[in-house]
Formats: C-alpha cells, structure tokens, sequence
C-alpha cells in the first residue's frame, strides 16, 4: 500500500525526534512505496520465489549426493582392489611358508632317520662286540674246564 506525501511527511517529522536520527527515518519510510506502482511484494510473489529457490537448492543437493556417491563409489573401488592386492600377496606367502615348512619337515624327517640308522648300526656293533666277548669268554671257562 502506498503512503501519501502527507502520510510520508507527518511519519517523518514524528519519528525523527523519538529515533534521534533522521537518516534511519528515512531508511524506513523508504520500505513503503511513494506511488502505487511501487506496491510491496506480495505473499503469493514471495511463495512463488522461494519455490524457485528450493527447486534450485534441491538440485544442487542432488547434484553433490550424486558427486559425493560417484567419489565414494570410487573409493570403495579402490579399496577393494587393494584388499585383493593384498589377499593375493598374503596367499603367496602362505604358499611359501608351506613349502618352507615342508623342506624343514622332510629335512628333520630324513635327519631323524640317518640318527636312526647310525643308531642300530652302533646297536649292532655293541651287540656283535657283547656276543664276541661271551663267546670268547665261554670258549675260556670250556678250556678251563676241560
């Protein structure tokens, strides 16, 4: 609604002495329009430019959820090729280790065997020594007996 230039002059001359500040005054009484053409905005204008504006703010949301999905996507992509990197070496590892561990088990396998051998043979020895001994001794209590 337009305020008349008397409307305007008396709400000026009012309020300057209680605002102290004939500037502010001014300031104010220019949020109302001088002439009927310059009418304020109205609600439905105002509604219908935040609508736009909303849409617009919408749109940009949508359109960085769309980026940040994309990096993320992107992201989880890298991850996973790293993990399989890394599941890939471990597993070569692990096939590693077992041959190690195999040539360690058939080392300590065949060592235990020739320790096993050399110890019969010794065995043997010792037995075939023992036998002669008695022999030799039974062969000296006949000849003393006889």
């Amino acid at each position: 609604m337009a305020l008349k230039a008397k409307s305007r002059s008396t709400l000026f001359d009012k309020l300057s002495p209680i605002v102290g500040d004939e500037e502010v005054v001014d300031d104010l009484l220019a949020q109302f329009p001088a002439r009927d053409i310059d009418e304020p905005i109205t609600r439905d204008h105002m509604r219908a430019e935040f609508a736009t504006f909303r849409g617009e703010v919408a749109a940009e949301f949508a359109a960085v959820r769309g980026e940040v999905a994309a990096e993320f996507a992107a992201v989880r992509s890298e991850v996973a090729t790293e993990f399989a990197a890394v599941r890939s070496e471990i597993g070569a590892l692990r096939a590693h280790t077992d041959q190690q561990f195999e040539r360690v088990r058939t080392d300590v396998a065949r060592q235990i065997a020739d320790a096993h051998r050399q110890t019969v043979t010794w065995l043997l020895a010792v037995a075939g020594i023992v036998v002669t001994v008695n022999l030799a001794a039974l062969g000296a209590a006949v000849a003393i007996l006889r």
